[in-house]
């Protein structure tokens, strides 16, 4: 979704399996002066102050509003709702992550979705299936989240593997006191407690394939393009 908050100036644009949703309820949470973090599950709100867009909301289930402001909402439609006057005076902030922990991730994350149990697997069959689910799958890069025009359109980058670090000089910039209790973490995989190395999902084939298909990440987040440098990036 976009979070916006008037009172602040900044826009918060949700990129895809990068804690994109945690540090949303956080800055949610920040500018409503919740004592707690806030609810995952939420309709659409906008006010004078604040415009929060929906999270989990069923289909059946959705109000109007949750059709105008939506997880995921790419950089263009924000700015044609808020205006280019709005968008040009406020800040963007987004999150990233290293690509060949997100694809690893979104590789997990789609079995779950399909109903896999998070079984452990050989090595050879793991890199074999993940290979495939590469090669094959139209997973999102989410620069339609964060480009207009071909451009990068954000002023303030949190990375998945910094994320307090970066939360906590995202706030000072917003003149805000930093809250870390106000930080969930929500929607984890079950993948990482099998031990299998991010790098050990990778052939040269599939690594080539994720740095073209995700180099803006790569640029702007600091990442090396070798997956075999992973160990040293990703604490999460």
């Amino acid at each position: 979704m976009a979070l916006v908050s008037h009172d602040h100036k900044f826009i918060f644009l949700k990129t895809a399996k990068t804690a994109g949703t945690s540090v949303e309820m956080f800055l949610e949470a920040m500018c409503t002066g919740a004592q707690a973090p806030v609810s995952e599950r939420t309709h659409a709100r906008e006010t004078e102050r604040l415009i929060v867009g929906m999270r989990l909301v069923e289909k059946a289930d959705r109000i109007p509003l949750d059709k105008i402001w939506y997880n995921h909402m790419p950089a263009s439609e924000i700015r044609n709702l808020l205006g280019q006057r709005t968008w040009d005076s406020y800040r963007t902030i987004t999150t990233v992550r290293n690509p060949f922990d997100l694809v690893v991730s979104r590789f997990h994350w789609t079995a779950e979705r399909r109903g896999d149990p998070p079984l452990p697997r050989s090595p050879e069959r793991q890199r074999a299936e993940f290979t495939d689910f590469v090669k094959g799958s139209a997973f999102p890069s989410s620069a339609d989240i964060t480009h207009l025009d071909g451009a990068f359109a954000i002023h303030h980058v949190v990375r998945f593997e910094h994320l307090r670090e970066d939360l906590h000089k995202l706030c000072g910039n917003l003149g805000r006191p930093y809250e870390p209790a106000l930080l969930t973490h929500v929607k984890a995989t079950a993948w990482r407690r099998f031990g299998v190395p991010v790098h050990a999902y990778y052939t040269p084939e599939t690594e080539e394939i994720v740095c073209k298909e995700h180099g803006w990440m790569f640029d702007c987040g600091g990442y090396s393009r070798s997956a075999q440098d992973i160990a040293a990036e990703v604490c999460g």
